[in-house]
């Protein structure tokens, strides 16, 4: 699985300036045998995601034909959902299914980006 990203997050929350809304993109290469799989838990993760405070969009974006890369974008409102979102328990406990359940054929590569 990837290292831990919390402390790239945190510098980044961090630096967010007030008023500044912040765009995340995920993506991540999944086993293409366990792909119903981990769409499930993505659902599952998505629904919660949609109630989290200070969140503006979300949106999954399957893989292309030829591609087992699954992308997720998210803008939000400014740092403290994200941080809150970031912190809660509902984001660890994907990460550790994702490990556990050994869905991913690679790293997941986390951006994101200033509006």
């Amino acid at each position: 699985m990837t290292p831990d990203p919390s402390p790239m997050v945190l510098k980044m929350l961090n630096a967010c300036k007030e008023g500044e809304q912040l765009v995340e993109t995920v993506h991540l290469p999944v086993d293409p045998s366990k792909a119903s799989e981990f769409a499930k838990l993505l659902e599952e993760l998505m629904a919660a995601m949609r109630k989290a405070p200070g969140l503006m969009e979300a949106r999954t974006h399957t893989p292309s034909p030829w591609s087992n890369e699954y992308l997720i974008y998210e803008v939000w409102g400014g740092s403290a959902g994200l941080r809150q979102w970031w912190e809660g328990q509902l984001l660890g406990k994907f990460q550790a299914a994702l490990h556990e359940r050994q869905l991913l054929t690679g790293m997941p590569s986390l951006h994101f980006s200033y509006v």
